[in-house]
């Protein structure tokens, strides 16, 4: 696994960091893959976005239950944002990797859980979740090395003179609304890290006037508003998947 100084040559950075211009061409090319077979279809990206954010915040809640360390958590989070760059929901229904993401995170950073675990806390049947691994592997092409957020949060803190523990929560705050956006896939972790440690302590910088606080912005409105909406967005999903059938 790189290391966090290896940041810079690390295929995170060569391979899975985008501007938003290509990232919307993927997400274009699997959207236009997924509608050959589900025509007429009314889950909009929009939608998709939206259901992602979803599954983003329920991998933060099952984390914290689980207790596990945060280098657990950013990797999950960012394998689900990762998979559905070149993916589509409509073809892998998000519902069924989640839990995979967690699973495989476990395993990457040296913090095994087991697929009955999962299953006992996020109700997935096992089997799902090790029937999915290969494909969240193929998906992720086997690039599996993810450099943690909250490491950049800690090393921020040294470098600015520590801060106070409400600053520190505040940050931690900042940096799980982020991880449930496109966030990960569009700046580095140190650039994350400035940004919640800066807001935290009510300092501006251009992270705060640019597209992190707009993203900011996007987690906070997809976590207060996330149950009426993932409703509305599931009926729909089931509808297609359904009419496929």
């Amino acid at each position: 696994i790189e290391r966090m100084a290896d940041y810079p040559s690390s295929r995170q950075r060569s391979s899975w960091t985008f501007d938003k211009a290509e990232l919307e061409e993927h997400r274009a090319i699997a959207r236009s893959r997924a509608l050959k077979q589900h025509e007429n279809s009314e889950f909009t990206p929009s939608d998709e976005q939206k259901l992602l954010a979803h599954y983003g915040l329920k991998l933060i809640q099952l984390s914290r239950t689980l207790k596990l360390p945060d280098k657990v958590t950013s990797t999950a989070c960012a394998y689900l944002r990762r998979f559905y760059v070149k993916k589509s929901c409509l073809e892998v229904d998000p519902q069924g990797i989640v839990l995979t993401c967690l699973y495989l995170a476990g395993k990457v950073e040296d913090c095994y859980l087991s697929a009955e675990r999962l299953h006992s806390v996020g109700g997935i049947p096992e089997e799902i979740i090790l029937k999915s691994e290969l494909v969240l592997l193929q998906g992720l092409c086997f690039d599996l090395a993810c450099h943690c957020v909250y490491k950049a949060l800690v090393g921020g803190r040294i470098e600015r003179g520590k801060g106070s523990d409400a600053e520190e929560r505040v940050a931690r705050r900042k940096m799980d609304r982020l991880l449930i956006t496109d966030a990960v896939l569009l700046y580095t972790p140190g650039e994350l890290a400035r940004y919640c440690l800066g807001h935290a302590e009510g300092t501006d910088s251009d992270e705060v006037r640019g597209g992190i606080n707009l993203l900011h912005e996007e987690g906070f409105h997809a976590e207060k508003h996330a149950d009426e909406q993932t409703q509305a967005i599931d009926k729909t999903l089931k509808a297609e998947r359904k009419r496929l059938k």
